[in-house]
């Protein structure tokens, strides 16, 4: 969610090019007409003003994989329910308090991901991590591994043997970030901050790419990722079908 629905669009139509389609409950921001994300305003029962980016993560059986999730150490807050027609999804914490839902399409079109402006990578952040590849293996079925940049050493999720996430060891509370693509980061950062968004860490190189991190005007924390191949490329994987939606 966010408080100011009007103010967030303008902020991402500015940085990402994105159009919006409006219900009373929800906007959906299109590129070409084809859906990223959702935008949920703030009804106002939480009152706290806050907003922030919730990863989904698909899954091909919604009931098994909400089993799973509960045998082995997670906490379902929420669901089973619908998406807007979209998808069957439920709200999970896992065993080291990071929260997600899972996410059941009914339609065999996914959302758009790894073209410019949209979600392209993910990433786990975390102080205690001996959990997770155990959690993610039994209830989503992603494999872990550890990969070799250099001065640095990268923990990744795989989906058939395909990176779809990063793990990442940082003594704060437990949560995902979503990064999304851009063609240069430093011209995205600079608009950002024209905007009204405010720069959290500078650009670092990564195995994936040249990335940062910003809030935007509401403080909403996102990545920026600049990839190592160039924009954003469309294809058959997308980050094992994660949308992703503002919320609260």
């Amino acid at each position: 969610m966010t408080p100011d629905r009007a103010q967030t669009q303008h902020f991402y139509h500015e940085l990402f090019a994105w159009e919006f389609a409006d219900s009373d409950h929800e906007s959906i921001a299109l590129i070409d007409g084809r859906p990223v994300c959702g935008i949920w305003p703030d009804s106002g029962e939480l009152g706290r003003g806050l907003s922030y980016w919730h990863i989904y993560l698909h899954v091909a059986d919604l009931g098994s994989a909400i089993r799973r999730a509960a045998r082995t150490d997670g906490a379902i807050l929420w669901g089973p329910g619908d998406y807007l027609g979209l998808a069957s999804v439920a709200t999970v914490r896992d065993p080291v308090g990071a929260t997600f839902s899972l996410w059941q399409p009914h339609r065999t079109d996914r959302l758009l991901t790894d073209l410019s402006g949209t979600l392209t990578w993910a990433e786990l952040v975390a102080d205690e991590l001996a959990a997770i590849p155990s959690f993610y293996g039994a209830a989503i079925g992603l494999d872990a591994a550890m990969t070799r940049t250099p001065g640095r050493r990268y923990r990744v999720l795989l989906s058939d043997g395909i990176p779809v996430a990063g793990v990442v060891h940082s003594a704060t509370k437990a949560h995902w970030r979503a990064y999304f693509s851009v063609p240069d980061l430093t011209s995205a950062l600079a608009k950002a901050t024209d905007i009204g968004g405010h720069v959290v860490s500078p650009p670092v190189e990564t195995a994936i790419g040249r990335t940062a991190l910003i809030r935007d005007p509401h403080g909403a924390l996102l990545g920026l990722l600049q990839p190592t191949s160039g924009p954003g490329h469309e294809t058959t994987d997308d980050n094992a079908g994660y949308p992703s939606t503002l919320t609260l």
